[in-house]
């Protein structure tokens, strides 16, 4: 049986694990990627029992709504990809190769690894040396941007957050109102100033104040983009008035709202529209650590009034890949979806979705 033809959810289960198990035979080279952040249980090169164990158990538990997931992606890419990547979260980089993994993507590597840098005076000032001043060419003009070469990798040459494949196309377009929740260092968000142009706009949301600093610093350095609205805050489906001065100082990519319940400033997405600081929202883009749902949850009336293009991050924890495909479903809004990944590993997972 192909996957395609699978029409239940004992079917579906019954077609990944005997997958799983012929994979188990596969050694697939050269199938690691060093350079991709944050080490972690998925980029290590051990094969870690207990958590592909813990993974087959969630699997198995949750077969019928990872069905129900797979029978809405709308095309057959987004449906192998995500049986892909269900695979490589039961069997690592030891067994399963995910179709990213191609000459493109590591012509892209190489391109972005030779990228010429300089040092950035933020590197002292926030004592992390990984941050240098780029000078990105893929752009015109090009974009001036105080960063890790990694965000200059999936910002700019890998276009993460914006899809255009088989006739499927969403992406920030010229004159859309943009919003970029979980903007860290602000590359996400020039690159989206780039695409809408001077009649867009982005809302550049991150609560982090070292992370404000580089935002603020990094759209200084390129007056051409001054259509970009920073708001020190997290999307959630509450607003909490909590004082950011109580957070961790530093960079942290991987700075999640859950583990600081009631220390991060939290505002609905709908409440922002509502007071007219959020103008509109074309396309809706969400990377926040495994806080998506509850963002979502908080842009729900914003969402049903304007339809807006989605680019919500899928990865960060399992349950994601079941509850916010449900989530839009459930809204009933008629949106397509679609999945892209942007490692080749299972991190960097995004669904996009556009309403019929």
């Amino acid at each position: 049986m192909t996957s395609s033809a699978l029409a239940t959810p004992a079917e579906f289960l019954d077609f990944v694990l005997t997958t799983m198990y012929r994979r188990m035979h596969d050694r697939p080279s050269d199938n690691f990627d060093p350079t991709y952040p944050p080490p972690g249980v998925w980029q290590e090169l051990q094969f870690n029992v207990d958590v592909h164990k813990n993974y087959l158990m969630f699997f198995i538990r949750n077969h019928e709504g990872l069905f129900h997931t797979w029978r809405c992606l709308d095309d057959e890419y987004s449906k192998q990809l995500f049986i892909g990547l269900i695979l490589f979260r039961l069997l690592g980089h030891l067994h399963v190769r995910l179709p990213i993994d191609g000459e493109r993507f590591r012509t892209l590597r190489a391109d972005c690894q030779t990228l010429p840098s300089r040092p950035s005076p933020l590197a002292d000032t926030l004592g992390n040396a990984l941050i240098e001043r780029f000078s990105v060419p893929v752009t015109a003009p090009a974009i001036e941007v105080d960063c890790w070469r990694a965000n200059v990798f999936y910002s700019f040459y890998m276009r993460q957050y914006h899809l255009d494949r088989d006739g499927a196309r969403v992406a920030p377009e010229p004159g859309d109102h943009a919003v970029d929740a979980g903007a860290c260092f602000g590359d996400t968000a020039l690159a989206f100033a780039h695409a809408v142009g001077n009649s867009g706009r982005v809302y550049a949301f991150d609560p982090m104040q070292d992370h404000a600093l580089v935002i603020r610093h990094n759209i200084a350095l390129n007056p051409p983009f001054g259509n970009i609205a920073l708001f020190q805050t997290g999307l959630a489906d509450t607003d909490c008035d909590a004082d950011a001065g109580r957070l961790p100082r530093g960079v942290d990519a991987g700075f999640s709202v859950r583990k600081h319940a009631g220390d991060v400033p939290l505002r609905r997405l709908d409440r922002l529209v509502e007071e007219g600081a959020v103008e509109r929202v074309d396309f809706l883009k969400m990377d926040i650590e495994g806080a998506e749902l509850a963002a979502l949850r908080g842009a729900e009336a914003c969402i049903r009034r304007f339809r807006p293009k989605l680019a919500i991050s899928l990865y960060h924890t399992p349950e994601d890949y079941v509850a916010i495909p449900a989530f839009i479903r459930n809204l009933d809004l008629g949106y397509r979806m679609h999945l892209e990944n942007y490692t080749i590993s299972s991190g960097e997972t995004v669904l996009y979705a556009i309403a019929r």
